[in-house]
């Protein structure tokens, strides 16, 4: 398309510059939720490396990042018994899901205040 430097043209050509730039910025920024669960694949990883020598078949698995001291998986070898494993991955889950639920109520509440200052709603 050819450019005839009309103001609308001029326009559309500063709204994409802003837009790849903004998209450029937020890829950048780190993610918890992303960060972790690269996190738990690289330990999932070290499973599945012992279980192709036939180690560890069959253990219980995180699906979810939980923490860098938290174990990705627990074996018969380790500190820790299944049973107790399990009963801090379910710990860990309600936790994670309460300050998921709080997250919500703080966006709910942050997205209601934005359409009443750009008067979406009315107060």
């Amino acid at each position: 398309q050819e450019h005839n430097g009309s103001p609308d043209d001029v326009d559309m050509e500063e709204k994409l510059a802003a837009s790849r730039a903004a998209s450029v910025r937020m890829e950048a920024q780190s993610s918890r939720w992303v960060d972790g669960e690269k996190k738990l694949k690289q330990k999932l990883q070290v499973l599945y490396d012992r279980q192709q020598q036939g180690k560890d078949l069959g253990v219980p698995v995180l699906t979810r990042f939980l923490g860098d001291d938290f174990p990705a998986f627990v074996t018969p070898d380790m500190d820790i018994s299944v049973d107790e494993w399990r009963a801090q991955v379910k710990a860990k889950y309600e936790e994670m899901r309460k300050e998921e639920e709080e997250w919500q109520k703080e966006m709910a509440k942050l997205i209601e205040q934005r359409e009443r200052d750009i008067g979406i709603t009315t107060p």
